[in-house]
């Protein structure tokens, strides 16, 4: 049933899905997950779930599982069962560190033991199917001030099983969330509709965006990678979100096939005192960063957000 809805979908759209996409979803179960209650998160997972199987979006989230865990320190079996919903219906998940860390502001063995906190749970649910997690997701995309840290993590993330899930569409969806949240919370529901749709206006600039960054950089439209968060935003409004990438002509791959694309066989090098997306690190890479006239090219127009709405 869910693949015809998806076949309609796409006849409907008269899209041919020519480019290639992941997304994945970082702060799994939620970003604001301590602000609403047991049964809401449910229902509000089982609906963000369903609409992705609808269309066939093989998505990959990124978890922190200090999220799992009550205010004692116990875990709280109603939230870990989010994780169970997520696994059995058949996506994939990532460490995203337990506690959110970022590496750029702790030292490198404060940074290792969050990562080991970050599995514990999610791997004894994998272990039930005979997996383990192996990719992990940079909080911030902050891979090191200096190239010792960065070797370091790299190193262990490589012994311990882990690849690195790389960005290469950085969504501003934060800001549009928090907005969103915001605007609920004051029970406004005629601003939240205007975030929205302000939010489903930009996807599109957004998308062409990036697309220039790899025509610049590779001549070609790579595999690209979305960077989402599990918010109220994304979850009320997935359905719409799927239907943008759609109507740009792609289709949803794993991060498996993501990865596939040769471009990620480019060694990584980039650290630094701001996490940045694949292109740009690559951009630095080839020397364009540091020529002005290039780098104008390769960024292009910067996208404006809305003005009401406020970075944190």
């Amino acid at each position: 049933m869910k693949t015809a809805i998806y076949l309609f979908l796409i006849i409907s759209l008269n899209i041919t899905p020519q480019k290639r996409i992941c997304f994945t979803f970082d702060d799994f179960p939620h970003v604001y997950i301590q602000l609403y209650n047991d049964n809401f998160m449910k229902n509000s997972m089982q609906k963000f779930i369903d609409t992705l199987l609808v269309y066939r979006v093989p998505a990959i989230a990124f978890i922190n599982e200090i999220k799992l865990y009550n205010n004692y320190g116990f875990e709280n079996a109603k939230i870990v069962e989010l994780v169970r919903m997520w696994i059995d219906a058949g996506f994939e998940i990532g460490n995203h560190t337990y506690s959110h860390k970022n590496l750029n502001l702790y030292p490198a063995g404060s940074f290792k033991t969050d990562i080991f906190l970050g599995e514990k749970i999610t791997n004894r649910i994998l272990k039930e199917k005979n997996k383990k997690m192996t990719y992990f997701r940079f909080p911030q995309l902050e891979t090191g001030k200096t190239a010792q840290e960065f070797k370091e993590i790299k190193e262990f993330l490589r012994k311990h099983g882990y690849e690195t899930a790389p960005v290469t569409m950085k969504n501003e969806d934060f800001y549009f969330a928090a907005a969103y949240s915001k605007a609920n919370k004051q029970k406004d529901p005629a601003q939240m509709k205007l975030i929205a749709q302000d939010y489903l206006s930009y996807l599109p600039k957004f998308i062409d965006y990036f697309e220039k960054q790899s025509e610049f950089l590779f001549k070609r439209q790579i595999n690209q990678i979305m960077l989402l968060h599990v918010n109220e935003l994304n979850i009320d409004y997935i359905n719409e979100v799927c239907k943008v990438f759609i109507n740009k002509g792609y289709q949803f791959i794993t991060m498996e096939k993501a990865l596939s694309d040769p471009v990620y066989a480019i060694e990584e090098t980039y650290y630094g005192s701001a996490g940045i997306p694949f292109l740009e690190s690559k951009a630095i890479k080839t020397g364009i960063f540091y020529n002005p006239h290039k780098l104008k090219l390769f960024r292009g127009t910067h996208i404006e957000l809305p003005k009401y709405l406020k970075k944190p």
